[in-house]
């Protein structure tokens, strides 16, 4: 079967995006690698923030006829703030595992003691290289990658959009281990944002799992026993939370969203 009309703009709406701002901001990381030889951070950045400017800008401008379906993907549904928090402490603890999985397979080890270790090499403290990793990068990419692409693709189908938009994550990332952990933090962010309908707690466990890796590197870099403390709390906390919403999930689905009893009792009325 031919593929839709809709879904080949689809596609080409939020893949055209996409290659300009790997191509630009590849491009741009030779120039300010060349320009800027002692800046890695100011020319990564530089780099990227023109990218994704313009791959927004490209979406945003990027509109197109769509043909009448008969049987379209419904919308989000937005959630409650309750149970989008619940959503996030599951999440970010299932991004942190993955980490730590992702880590012990690149460095061949079966348990991950050392989190500096494993890092590499140890992260700026400058005031930029702070605000990148903790603001500009998480959400730009989260407005971006679960927002733009995400949105787009899984009019399609949830699960196609969700995987590649997962996909595209990965490939804006350089190494092998920081795309295995982007392709699977960008399905982790991809079901988060399905579930709660919201962008706003992809983009807050973003964040928090950065400032997790950021504090453990640096802060308790010699500190093990307060690392594995951290950890075991988010890991429980985020366990409690899965054990939550898979508990109430069957009667959460079945009460009406906000506004639809309204609806059903107008229909019945007409």
């Amino acid at each position: 079967m031919p593929m839709e009309k809709n879904d080949v703009n689809r596609i080409l709406h939020a893949m055209t995006p996409f290659v300009l701002m790997v191509l630009t901001e590849r491009l741009l990381l030779m120039l300010f690698g060349c320009l800027l030889p002692g800046e890695r951070e100011v020319g990564a950045l530089c780099a990227f923030l023109p990218a994704a400017a313009l791959a927004l800008l490209l979406f945003r401008l990027g509109r197109y006829e769509e043909e009448e379906e008969y049987d379209p993907v419904p919308p989000l549904i937005k959630k409650k703030t309750g149970r989008c928090l619940l959503h996030l402490a599951a999440s970010a603890a299932a991004l942190v595992t993955v980490m730590f999985l992702v880590a012990s397979y690149v460095n061949d080890e079966a348990a991950f003691p050392d989190t500096a270790r494993a890092a590499g090499d140890m992260p700026s403290l400058t005031p930029l290289s702070v605000l990148s990793l903790l603001v500009i990068h998480p959400l730009a990419e989260e407005y971006l990658f679960r927002g733009c692409f995400y949105g787009e693709l899984r009019r399609m189908n949830p699960v196609f959009g969700c995987m590649a938009q997962a996909v595209m994550f990965a490939i804006m990332h350089s190494s092998v281990d920081e795309m295995l952990y982007a392709l699977a933090a960008g399905v982790i962010l991809g079901i988060l944002a399905e579930e709660t309908g919201r962008l706003w707690p992809c983009a807050a466990a973003h964040i928090f799992v950065n400032a997790r890796s950021f504090v453990a590197v640096t802060v308790f870099a010699e500190r093990g026993g307060v690392r594995y403390a951290m950890d075991s709390t988010l890991l429980t906390v985020g366990a409690a939370a899965f054990v939550i919403l898979a508990a109430t999930r069957v009667r959460y689905a079945a009460e009406p969203s906000p506004g639809e009893g309204e609806r059903a009792e107008q229909e019945a009325r007409t």
